[in-house]
């Protein structure tokens, strides 16, 4: 099986430019409308350039830490995130960061899946 099918197409994939940067290089079929509109018009370009700075930091941040350990991290997401067209959203989902350091540009698979009963945010 495709690794896609298994989370529910809901997935990104980003490259380590030699600076550093993570290039969004592809991203599955299945994310939402807001995030498919912004990852579609991106690819080939810095996740820095999302429309939302925070939620674009906290990808960074989780990929570079993955890519640096050399190790899977699964973590809990919480976040409102404004995204052009479609306002303020808050987004809850457990995220999979799988790195791929060996690949010919140090690679990170984000897969996330859904999960409403995730409640970080303050009050």
């Amino acid at each position: 099986a495709r690794i896609g099918d298994s989370v529910d197409n809901r997935w990104t994939l980003a490259v380590a430019d030699p600076r550093g940067d993570l290039i969004l290089r592809r991203c599955g079929s299945a994310t939402s409308p807001y995030a498919a509109r912004a990852f579609a018009s991106r690819l080939g370009r810095s996740l820095e350039d999302l429309p939302d700075a925070t939620f674009a930091r906290n990808c960074i941040e989780g990929m570079h830490a993955t890519l640096q350990s050399g190790t899977p991290i699964v973590e809990d997401v919480d976040c409102l995130a404004t995204w052009p067209g479609y306002g303020n959203i808050r987004s809850r989902y457990r995220r999979l960061l799988l790195p791929f350091p060996e690949a010919r540009q140090p690679t990170v698979l984000s897969a996330i899946s859904l999960d409403p009963s995730i409640d970080l945010l303050p009050a």
